[in-house]
């Protein structure tokens, strides 16, 4: 026989051996996965790592598990490429895409089909791998610059063989951010019996695939979509656990239930119109748990709320719709087979909604959002036009921002043994507002004078008032009280951008109040590897703190739209975190972000670096204003006139008024008050001691004024009262 008939026979035998490997064959179930690596495997090779989890689980003999990948810029995945995950192998397959594009709606019918064709199973499970975006719609193509809107996808599956021979998928799965929403369930939910997606942005790990294909090659026919949700939801949270990940949601939806959720929704739309309670839901929303916030530029948050937790809190505002509200929590109930979050998302129940509020600061935001991406969505014709027609109207309609003004009489009360009793205004700033009802929150804001220029200023921190006080007349009064020190992340003061209250129930059934916050911040400025970050945290009663997580800030595709990143940030030795601070114009009301340079935080470990806590603020002039917000994003910064002055030194200190002096200080025996700008008329000097409780009084009728003393050591507070205003500052005594 001639070498060339050899090679020739041997060649074919090899063909026939690998065409065996990757013979069709119909079994059980048929997993498929469109992979659009994006920037998550051109940076991070997160599509690579789940890949290999797939091939981790070995034995696929009841499964075909077959993928798409491209989209990356990154070699071999600039282009489409299929492959088969066969009992531990990756292998290459032979397949032509419609076009480069995984972004094609094209590619996606053309590759279901082609799939289901040549590894056909009784069941089939499509699972969309990449970046979510809600109502935007799903992936990233990094070499296209173009994603997939939910109009698209529909499209996509409705042409689909399957599909068309009226068969479903028994499961269709988002291993992507912020897809467990009623709009993307209510378009899909004529092509798949179950639905697994997350609420929340998902950490770049994402599903654990090796639990899941290890489940349906086990069970096999007995398996259901049901039973495989689960399995995928609890993965998902086991190997957050693992991966020390947090603010993690992942549910499982039975879409033939959706219509009756969708019903009860549209009950409830049509009975808060009727009952003028439209204000009372779009109060609701601002209180209720929401997802993928932006700090620096809220507008462009993808304003997607918890449905079962803005039910709850609408209960407690409009008791006329409690029963519809009622019947909404019990439909969800239903429609939401397994459902699971820790606790950085205590108030998930598994479905979410695009209800506009954060937008609301920049309607032509706003307005594109609803044109270019909420009309296009081919979903429940009411609940759309409520949002549209009700909803948006009525939230813009409120145009007046909250009306307040300081209240300098407010002080605290402080109380020992000795007293009973001493209210000190000098250590405390509060503001009046004149209707509270309309207002979502009030923050207390740390603002300094940004050195160098004029009626520029720097927020350098926000915190809830110490107290509120509750008026006959509708008003309240708001007050903090001040104490040289600041919530402060490694000892800077840090700028926090969100506040969010909520109970974590124990396994007792009992609520404990925490408080969730979230700093903004920049990585590695300047650099190749910079970032802008959101940084979470919350803490108890007793500010026992966790850092929840460190996500990426939102950032543009580069045509326009908005990419919601599908991972958490582990910093590294070397990293270098900038605290971020909006700054304002009083003159021209601009509002800006800046980045502090004395405020960098060096990484030598990790996560673990970053320390929160309450600092002594360093030395400058400080003013506290009450940030007033309604709930249609309207706000008012009402500043306290009371400026508190911390010095390097105290020889000298100017006692918050450059005509002011006291001297020494420290002092011993004896104190000296120089008032420059003295024209006769008498003022009175006091000292507290820090329980409040006053310990001297003077009336002082000179220019320079020499006071004897008769105080043990310690810290004291000394106020100037004038008539047209009061002046503080703290006073050391040693002896």
């Amino acid at each position: 026989m001639s070498n060339f008939y050899k090679n020739t026979i041997a060649a074919l035998v090899i063909t026939l051996l690998n065409v065996q490997v990757v013979m069709a064959q119909n079994k059980p179930w048929t997993k498929i996965v469109y992979i659009i690596g994006s920037d998550l495997e051109s940076k991070s090779n997160a599509a690579t790592n789940d890949i290999a989890e797939m091939t981790s689980a070995g034995n696929t003999d009841q499964v075909n598990v077959v993928l798409l990948t491209g989209g990356a810029n990154k070699d071999n995945w600039r282009t489409p490429k299929a492959y088969l995950i066969d009992n531990g192998a990756k292998i290459s397959l032979n397949y032509t895409p419609v076009n480069n594009e995984m972004s094609s709606p094209e590619n996606v019918t053309a590759f279901i089909n082609w799939a289901l064709e040549e590894y056909p199973g009784d069941k089939v499970s499509l699972v969309f791998w990449n970046h979510g975006s809600d109502i935007r719609g799903y992936g990233n193509d990094e070499i296209s610059k173009k994603n997939l809107s939910l109009p698209q996808i529909k499209q996509a599956l409705a042409a689909t063989d399957y599909i068309k021979s009226n068969k479903k998928f028994e499961l269709l799965g988002f291993d992507a951010c912020l897809m467990a929403n009623i709009e993307t369930q209510s378009t899909l939910k004529e092509f798949a019996n179950w639905f697994v997606g997350s609420e929340e942005q998902e950490p770049g790990h994402g599903w654990d695939y090796k639990p899941i294909l290890t489940a349906m090659n086990s069970l096999g026919a007995s398996l259901t979509g049901g039973q495989l949700g689960k399995i995928i939801v609890n993965g998902f949270l086991e190997q957050a656990i693992d991966q020390e990940s947090s603010a993690v949601t992942l549910s499982v939806v039975d879409l033939a239930k959706l219509p009756l959720l969708e019903l009860s929704l549209n009950n409830l739309f049509s009975a808060s119109v009727a009952n003028n309670a439209v204000q009372k839901l779009h109060r609701a929303r601002s209180k209720a748990e929401e997802y993928s916030k932006s700090l620096t530029e809220p507008e462009y948050s993808e304003d997607m709320v918890d449905i079962g937790d803005m039910m709850k809190k609408l209960k407690e505002l409009e008791p006329s719709l409690i029963p519809m509200a009622d019947d909404v929590l019990a439909k969800l109930n239903e429609v939401v087979f397994f459902n699971r979050h820790d606790n950085a998302r205590p108030k998930a129940t598994g479905i979410a909604m695009y209800i506009p509020h954060q937008a609301l600061v920049n309607k032509k935001v706003l307005d594109e959002v609803v044109n270019n991406h909420f009309n296009p969505i081919d979903f429940n014709p009411g609940l759309k036009n409520f949002i549209k027609s009700y909803y948006i109207p009525a939230a813009l309609s409120d145009v007046t921002p909250p009306a307040g003004q300081t209240d300098p009489d407010f002080g605290f009360y402080n109380k020992n043994q000795n007293t009973t009793g001493i209210r000190n205004a000098s250590l405390s700033s509060a503001v009046k507002v004149i209707n509270d009802t309309d207002v979502e929150q009030v923050q207390v804001m740390l603002i300094k004078e940004l050195e160098g220029t004029s009626r520029q200023y720097l927020m350098l921190g926000s915190t809830y008032p110490d107290t509120v006080a509750y008026h006959s007349d509708g008003s309240a009064t708001y007050a903090y009280q001040w104490d040289d020190q600041w919530l402060s992340l490694n000892g800077h003061p840090a700028y926090i951008s969100d506040i969010f209250p909520y109970d974590v129930v124990d396994s007792l059934g009992n609520a404990k109040e925490h408080t969730r916050i979230m700093i903004p911040a920049v990585k590695n400025l300047e650099t190749s590897s910079e970032e802008f970050l959101i940084i979470s945290y919350s803490f108890d009663e007793n500010f026992n703190y966790t850092l929840e997580s460190i996500i990426p800030e939102p950032f543009s595709d580069g045509s326009g739209g908005m990419i919601v990143p599908k991972r958490r940030v582990n910093l590294k030795a070397g990293d270098k975190i900038q605290l971020l601070y909006e700054a304002f114009n009083e003159d021209t009301d601009e509002e800006f972000f800046v980045v502090n340079d004395d405020a960098i935080i060096n990484i030598s470990k990790g996560n673990s670096d970053l320390k929160l806590g309450y600092s002594d603020l360093s030395s400058g002039r400080y003013q506290i204003g009450f940030l007033l917000e309604d709930y249609s994003q309207n706000d008012t910064l009402i500043f306290d006139d009371k400026v508190f002055v911390i010095q390097a030194s105290g020889l000298g200190k100017i006692i918050n008024d450059n005509n002011f002096k006291f001297y020494p200080n420290p002092a011993s025996d004896a104190i000296s008050v120089s008032f420059n700008e003295f024209d006769g008329s008498p003022y009175h000097l006091y000292i507290y001691d820090m329980n409040g409780q006053r310990v001297l009084t003077k009336v002082l009728v000179d220019k320079v004024s020499n006071i004897q003393l008769d105080l043990s050591s310690g810290i004291y507070l000394i106020e100037i009262a004038l008539k047209d205003r009061r002046i503080i500052d703290k006073l050391i005594i040693s002896k």
